[in-house]
């Protein structure tokens, strides 16, 4: 009896290995797996040319945050430059502040520099001194004709070298907004891009963890 139990046994073990293994499995599932598996390779040929991109960004953003430090520090040298040379100005003047102030009544070119590049205090000097007079004023300068050229000819200086350096700051200064603009850009493309990158990162893992749970069922 037990030996025919163990026959009988066997012989459906066998019987139920050939119903597997003609009827397999039943892939229901199989539609919805081919889309999501279409949809993933999709995520995953894009996450390489957006990782690049991004990386792009970094590098063009790094680049710019050197050149601007750069040329922050090379407008701070013409800023610098330019107050030493008012405070060079305003010293002269007080120094030739007599015929500083008859030039300024006289010459148009003197009074230009003097009331765009010295401080209030030093114009407030020289408005003391205007109550000579423009008689006066000609004939200082007919008595003391080469003081009165050297500092218009000194002034002058003074003023070319700040006119030199007030373009340079200008053009200085509007270079670096550009290139903070630039920056700007940069960074809102980086930000950009890594939040695109996150979410379709997120998406494909959820997509891959839909897929691998639609296994296929064996028949009974």
């Amino acid at each position: 009896m037990t030996y025919h139990y163990y026959q009988n046994k066997a012989v459906l073990i066998i019987i139920l290995i050939a119903a597997m293994s003609i009827c397999g499995c039943r892939d229901v599932n199989k539609g919805e797996r081919v889309s999501l598996r279409t949809q993933i390779d999709r995520i995953e040929a894009d996450l390489p040319t957006l990782k690049e991109e991004q990386a792009q960004a970094s590098r063009e953003s790094d680049a710019l945050a050197s050149e601007i430090k750069l040329t922050s520090e090379t407008l701070l040298q013409h800023q610098n430059r330019q107050t030493k040379l008012k405070d060079e100005l305003a010293l002269y003047i007080l120094d030739h502040k007599m015929t500083t102030a008859v030039l300024a009544m006289t010459a148009a070119s003197v009074a230009a520099v003097v009331n765009e590049n010295a401080d209030q205090e030093t114009k407030d000097q020289l408005t003391g001194l205007g109550v000579l007079g423009i008689v006066a004023a000609v004939a200082y300068c007919y008595n003391y004709a080469e003081e009165c050229a050297s500092v218009t000819a000194k002034v002058a200086f003074f003023g070319s070298q700040l006119q030199s350096e007030k373009n340079t700051i200008s053009t200085i200064t509007a270079e670096l907004s550009q290139k903070k603009s630039q920056l700007q850009q940069r960074q809102s493309k980086y930000a950009s891009l890594a939040e695109t990158i996150a979410k379709k990162s997120a998406e494909r893992q959820g997509l891959q963890q839909k897929h691998d749970s639609l296994v296929c069922t064996f028949c009974i």
